[in-house]
């Protein structure tokens, strides 16, 4: 999942599945949450690594019009929102605030955010 729609390539430790990085370019096919065209979706669950806000930002349509629960781990990895906090990102957590969500809990490494 991404912000748009396209092509990107994975790199990483092969041996760390969960620990493989999307770039630009490649061979393997991006896709976004909006360009399902989805007619209910209660519930966004992320754990991508680092990947968190392209995924949302590819959902911002559906977010608006159908207001699902958001989860997402939240780790600090994103490059965006690193803040040398690796439990978390609170810049994170206000950017899916400002789409009109609340912070409702944080369950291990999963924050839950509900529409406000």
């Amino acid at each position: 999942l991404g912000d748009a729609l396209g092509y990107c390539h994975m790199k990483g430790n092969r041996a760390d599945c969960g620990g493989l990085k999307i770039g630009p370019g490649g061979h393997t096919m991006q896709t976004t949450i909006d360009s399902l065209a989805l007619e209910v979706c209660d519930l966004i669950y992320l754990d991508i690594e680092g990947g968190e806000y392209n995924a949302l930002n590819g959902a911002l349509n559906t977010i608006a019009r159908l207001h699902p629960v958001i989860v997402c781990e939240a780790k600090g990895l994103d490059p965006k929102f690193r803040d040398g906090a690796r439990a978390g990102s609170p810049r994170f957590r206000e950017w899916v605030e400002s789409l009109g969500y609340v912070f409702h809990a944080r369950y291990g490494a999963d924050e839950v955010f509900l529409p406000a």
